[in-house]
């Protein structure tokens, strides 16, 4: 993978680089057939494809196809669970969505106020 830097990653000549060395890493990965998906050979056009021909290529996928693959990925079996872990399961979960609804809102104003900083670090350089 091509490195990754913050600051000076508007640099034409760092973006020819990182552009060229993912690609190569992005060919290499296509190489194996048995690790990647079609979705993402079609998404990576190792053979030239459009973009338009690559994502009539991508076939809508059913919400149980969905589900099958995230099964045989996670290798996860829903059938071993009882009732009661997945009524625990379900409370955490409504936990963290309650927990990242509520941060969420802090991190944006975080993340202006970074903003702002690195702007007056810049603007100062």
């Amino acid at each position: 993978m091509p490195e990754n830097k913050v600051i000076g990653a508007k640099d034409i000549q760092f973006l020819q680089d990182r552009t060229f060395y993912l690609q190569r890493f992005l060919r290499k990965c296509v190489r194996f057939e048995s690790l990647l998906s079609k979705d993402f050979h079609l998404f990576s056009r190792p053979y030239g494809l459009s973009i338009e021909k690559s994502l009539k290529g991508l076939m809508p996928i059913s919400s149980a196809a969905k589900f099958d693959r995230i099964k045989a990925v996670t290798k996860i079996d829903p059938g071993n669970y009882d009732s009661s872990a997945v009524a625990g399961y379900r409370q955490k979960i409504t936990e963290f969505n309650l927990f990242f609804n509520k941060i969420m809102p802090m991190l944006a104003n975080k993340r202006l106020v970074l903003s702002n900083i690195m702007q007056n670090k810049q603007s100062c350089n």
